[in-house]
């Protein structure tokens, strides 16, 4: 547990860096939220940066510790629209209704360790400036993702 506090505590860290919010952590889960506050700007860029600066305090952090086996990274991430309920401050108290979260929880699910996918909605907002590969489809219930893999710097 000690180490799932100091690896969050520094990605915490990084998503609000970028002007995201966290709105929970399940488990050995972390999930973010960007693009909340339109003054953002830019948020879909922002959570790209956010991803790749998350593995790269990871990095550090497996080189720094040594753990017995390096600790692993499985991103999902999708743009898609939200809808909430109840804000009042605080994303813990709200309800948010959205498919991104599925599409996302779907493709961190079929990442491989250390691998970040994207779906088709984020991709397509940010392929001008960052670099993927198309990675394959997923169908989940009613939902067809196709993925992206994020080619880390």
């Amino acid at each position: 547990m000690g180490i799932l506090r100091k690896i969050f505590s520094d990605f915490k860290v990084v998503i609000s860096s970028y002007k995201g919010m966290i709105y929970q952590v399940i488990g050995d889960e972390i999930v973010g939220i960007f693009g909340l506050n339109k003054q953002s700007g830019f948020a879909f860029h922002m959570a790209i940066l956010a991803i790749e600066d998350m593995f790269k305090k990871l990095d550090a952090f497996n080189r720094d510790y040594k753990p017995k086996a390096p600790i692993g990274l499985k991103v999902g991430a999708e743009l898609d629209r939200a809808s909430i309920h109840n804000f009042r401050g605080s994303l813990q108290n709200a309800l948010i209704v959205a498919d991104g979260f599925k599409k996302s929880l779907i493709l961190q699910k079929n990442a491989e360790n250390d691998t970040a996918l994207v779906g088709e909605n984020l991709y397509q907002a940010t392929k001008s400036f960052f670099e993927f590969v198309y990675y394959g489809e997923f169908i989940e219930d009613t939902l067809s993702i196709k993925a992206y893999k994020f080619v880390l710097k």
